[in-house]
């Protein structure tokens, strides 16, 4: 018996859980999605889509300013002392709030 013993548990050590239903996988994720904070997220995703933006108009004012374009670089100037200011605005608990939620995730 000793040797059936350990011969079903080396199977049974092989043996690869079962994914989940599609049901159980769907209730899993309403569950988490459940526990989210909906509205750290918009503002969260409102702020990057802003910033991103913001980003990219500087990429383009200091590549005129690099070539010399008359006002690049004052205008480079003010949109990254806006940038910062905005930035400087944003909720901390907010972007704890997203992190959380992204480490939950990953």
């Amino acid at each position: 018996w000793g040797a059936v013993a350990a011969a079903v548990a080396e199977v049974a050590a092989r043996v690869v859980e079962p994914e989940p239903s599609r049901w159980e996988a769907r209730e899993a994720k309403r569950v988490w999605l459940a526990r989210l904070d909906a509205s750290s997220w918009a503002t969260g995703a409102a702020t990057l889509v802003e910033v991103a933006g913001d980003a990219a108009a500087i990429k383009l004012m200091r590549e005129g300013c690099d070539i010399g374009q008359e006002g690049a670089c004052e205008r480079l100037g003010q949109q990254e002392a806006v940038m910062r200011a905005r930035l400087g605005q944003l909720d901390p608990s907010t972007w704890g709030a997203v992190s959380a939620a992204v480490a939950t995730i990953a």
